[in-house]
């Protein structure tokens, strides 16, 4: 959550002596309007450097915005500088969250940047905290140059199963819509729906706006971290 490269080192290299796969993780977000001093295509870039640097060993890259706040031109200028640092061939993943509306966007950014793999959910649960809905996004391709592979007529059928299982289980309002308000709050979507979920059991979810209009200062003044577990339940604590 920290983009601490230092943390990254030995883990790494214990992934990779297991013998498992290491995709080494860079975390993003934007800052909240009227905060300045990190979360640009600079310091991504500049982290993606000292992770080289360091010669921690990783199978592949992940650019990863839980918050989903992360502004598509920032998100498309560090893939490209990522492109040009990383060796040829590297596969770049890119993650990101439908909670600020804007994930197909920045999906569709990270694509033109150079991204190999972006992340996809299916109804009821896409969409709002969870990342953006798999037919969405196919029809958000549709005429360009990307195909995600997919028969579309099963997936559509596998998300009415879907729903059906999903029909006993209680989703909150604010999971599955788009919130406004999240640029002002980089909630990742775990963080999110738990501490809601913490303020209606106890009884003052009326106060849902006044927490998110408190976060913008808790962010500057912790630092600037990228609102990703542990460092989301930090700002909301």
């Amino acid at each position: 959550a920290l983009n601490d490269v230092e943390n990254l080192v030995h883990s790494g290299r214990c992934i990779v002596e297991a013998g498992l796969k290491h995709q080494v993780c860079v975390t993003m977000m934007a800052l909240p309007p009227g905060c300045s001093g990190a979360h640009d295509a600079a310091f991504y870039t500049q982290t993606l450097r000292q992770i080289l640097d360091a010669e921690i060993p990783f199978d592949s890259v992940c650019f990863k915005d839980a918050s989903g706040t992360a502004v598509p031109a920032t998100v498309f200028e560090t893939i490209v500088q990522a492109r040009k640092l990383l060796p040829e061939r590297t596969f770049i993943h890119f993650h990101t969250h439908e909670t600020a509306g804007i994930g197909v966007s920045a999906n569709l950014a990270a694509l033109d940047a150079g991204a190999d793999a972006i992340d996809l959910s299916m109804a009821p649960c896409s969409g709002g905290t969870c990342q953006p809905d798999i037919i969405v996004m196919w029809h958000a391709l549709r005429g360009s140059d990307y195909d995600i592979d997919i028969d579309i007529d099963k997936v559509r059928d596998a998300e009415e199963v879907f729903k059906e299982c999903m029909a006993d289980y209680f989703l909150p309002p604010e999971a599955v819509a788009v919130e406004p308000m999240i640029p002002w709050s980089p909630m990742p979507g775990g963080a999110l729906t738990a501490n809601t979920q913490m303020l209606r059991d106890n009884g003052i979810m009326d106060r849902y706006t006044e927490m998110i209009k408190a976060m913008s200062e808790v962010v500057e003044r912790g630092g600037f971290g990228t609102s990703v577990t542990p460092v989301s339940q930090f700002y909301f604590q």
